[in-house]
């Protein structure tokens, strides 16, 4: 079974950036990476990920 959800590292290591890099997606204002902050911890659903994966890559190709 594939995982639903992946920790912040795991999404950077998806991403193949840095960890730092990750948290400035989290925490952008404008198209922030879907995640649920649970605690202290970040949840990263993986199909949330792929997806705005997809739409930033479209945003910065029209732009």
């Amino acid at each position: 079974m594939s995982k639903f959800t992946l920790t912040r590292k795991e999404a950077a290591e998806f991403c193949s950036v840095s960890l730092p890099t990750l948290d400035s997606y989290l925490r952008r204002r404008d198209n922030p990476l879907p995640s649920i902050r649970a605690g202290r911890k970040w949840i990263i659903p993986v199909e949330g990920l792929r997806q705005w994966l997809l739409d930033e890559a479209a945003r910065q190709a029209g732009a």
